[in-house]
């Protein structure tokens, strides 16, 4: 089973606090970017986060777009657009958002293994927006 299948099923968490580590370090650590108020969990239910700047609702609205077969670059515009949000313009560049996309696809799809929590993930991201074509290949 793939990790994305089992947080689907909510036998296995850790994918969920892995991602949202990773968020808050590399993406949103001074918590600024709001996700939606109200989105469709993994499961296919509406979910409204109780803190909309928490690195974890950002997991879970990305997890769910993965849950429900959607493609990378799905998540790569929710990043840009929460940015662009509370900005007014996006803060990192496509290539950093797709690295983010592309690590946590690959994690949640079984291509690499989830590491362990508190190991900075900044290095496979950093490989993966260095080379997009990781991305797209993993994306069919």
């Amino acid at each position: 089973m793939k990790p994305i299948d089992l947080y689907v099923s909510g036998r296995d968490r850790a994918l969920l606090h892995r991602v949202t580590e990773l968020l808050a370090a590399h993406w949103d650590p001074k918590a600024e970017f709001a996700a939606p108020s109200v989105y469709l969990n993994a499961a296919g239910h509406p979910a409204a986060p109780k803190d909309r700047r928490a690195a974890s609702a950002h997991a879970e609205a990305i997890l769910a777009m993965y849950g429900a077969g959607g493609p990378q670059a799905d998540a790569v515009g929710y990043l840009r657009r929460a940015e662009e949000e509370a900005l007014g313009q996006a803060r990192t560049t496509g290539g950093e958002r797709w690295g983010l996309a592309a690590i946590i696809w690959r994690w949640s799809h079984g291509h690499e293994s989830v590491p362990a929590s508190g190991q900075d993930a900044e290095p496979f991201a950093r490989r993966v927006s260095q080379d997009r074509d990781v991305s797209s290949r993993g994306d069919r």
